[in-house]
């Protein structure tokens, strides 16, 4: 337990140092240029308040964009504080990075790593590209809901082993937050997750015995009814919106699989920035925070070791589910989302398939913990020697592609010049 508390304090501190900014300009603006929080977000939040000092009364109706109801907009509990306070809105910010990163701890502590690959997984996924990605471009709904997977998946463990109705209770609490958090397609994703987690986990405990699934599933669906109940005014938002909506009965493959990630995305997952940075990008993704893949060359060579070496009851579920959603990202450029689109109601509606990259993320760093351990319990230098020549490789990789790049930037600047005014342009 003491080591526990202290690898918590240092995951804090390590989020309190990245967000130094915030707190020591407590006023300021969380900007990025672009940014939908300083475009959309803090707009509202500054109108509410210039109301409510104007008139002393909480508007029922914002007029902004085409006109809003107050409380179609608010039905997040984590934000009614800084309602009063739009300038402290960094803080949000804060405050889930702290519960993604305290949640990322508790659920590797849960799947049996140790506090030291617990404490590693947990900044693998708080500071991965793809969350400070989109925390640079102001998604903060987004952000928001990201925090609440660990907490889920925990949940999902204690019902599986414990087997007892009323841990759908603390299943439903992480629901109702992330779906009150407001951003449905990310829910809609991260409902899916779960539901295939929880599946596959009871698949392979209980291979022989279906009747082990009952309580199981049971439990889950009540705790999806209570969390609905609990946000019928986010529900009632969407079912009345839609009937309105552009997406009213679903779209197209071609508009659903907007933003899907290229194949040629995979350079990322070894070099961040080859197709750019969020100021200039010039993938094939559309802007850089729906391209971002990278998770670390360490990450990645732990991993490898995790699937070569490590045999226990998660190790299938985890790379199965980190499979999948690095396949589903694609989009129309693998068969997988083509299928989901046009037979699993509810995706059509979606589009930006390369959002499901967050679960890669996310199952690829408690693969990296698996790994992590498998390393300092070996005790043979072979396997050792082995996990030098990997990173051996991957670094000398890295080092003649970097160089590459140098010698030759104008040379692949001009190629990716031409290539997207051939793609967008001259099709």
């Amino acid at each position: 337990m003491k080591k526990d508390s202290i690898y918590l304090i240092l995951l804090i501190l390590l989020v309190l140092v990245f967000f130094s900014k915030v707190i020591l300009h407590p006023h300021s603006v969380l900007y990025s240029q672009n940014s939908d929080y300083v475009q959309a977000h803090f707009p509202l939040r500054y109108a509410i308040v210039n109301d409510f000092e104007q008139y002393h009364d909480v508007p029922l109706w914002l007029n902004l964009d085409l006109g809003f109801p107050f409380l179609y907009l608010y039905g997040y509990p984590l934000e009614w504080p800084l309602l009063l306070f739009p300038g402290l809105g960094g803080y949000e910010y804060i405050l889930h990075f702290l519960i993604l990163t305290i949640g990322c701890f508790y659920f590797g502590k849960k799947i049996s790593l140790s506090p030291y690959a617990a404490f590693v997984s947990a900044i693998i996924v708080t500071f991965s590209l793809r969350v400070v990605a989109h925390l640079y471009a102001g998604h903060s709904t987004i952000v928001f809901t990201f925090a609440y997977i660990p907490w889920l998946f925990l949940a999902a463990e204690l019902i599986i082993e414990k087997r007892k109705v009323v841990f759908a209770l603390l299943l439903a609490i992480p629901l109702y937050l992330a779906l009150a958090a407001e951003h449905i397609h990310i829910f809609f994703y991260t409902s899916f997750m779960l539901c295939f987690y929880i599946l596959l986990r009871l698949i392979v405990l209980y291979t022989n015995n279906i009747k082990m699934y009952a309580k199981p599933l049971l439990c889950v669906g009540i705790a999806f009814l209570i969390a609905v109940l609990c946000s019928a005014p986010v529900i009632y938002k969407y079912a009345d919106f839609s009937l309105y909506h552009t997406r009213a009965g679903g779209k197209d493959l071609g508009f659903s699989s907007t933003t899907s990630m290229h194949v040629t995305n995979i350079i990322s997952l070894f070099l961040p920035t080859f197709f750019g940075t969020p100021l200039h990008y010039w993938g094939f993704t559309g802007n850089f925070w729906e391209g971002a893949l990278y998770i670390g060359l360490l990450t990645i060579i732990l991993i490898i070791f995790a699937l070569r070496l490590v045999r226990n009851e998660h190790i299938l579920t985890f790379s199965a589910l980190a499979l999948f959603s690095l396949i589903f990202a694609f989009g129309t450029n693998t068969p997988l989302y083509m299928l989901f689109h046009n037979f699993i109601p509810g995706f059509a509606y979606f589009r930006a398939p390369s959002r499901m990259i967050i679960f890669f993320a996310f199952f690829g760093a408690f693969l990296a913990g698996f790994g992590l351990d498998e390393f300092f319990s070996l005790k043979s230098r072979v396997f050792k020697s082995f996990i030098l020549k990997i990173w051996t490789i991957i670094m000398t990789l890295a080092v003649i592609t970097t160089l590459l790049l140098l010698a030759f930037k104008n040379q692949f600047l001009l190629y990716g010049q031409s290539l997207l005014h051939y793609l967008y342009f001259e099709k």
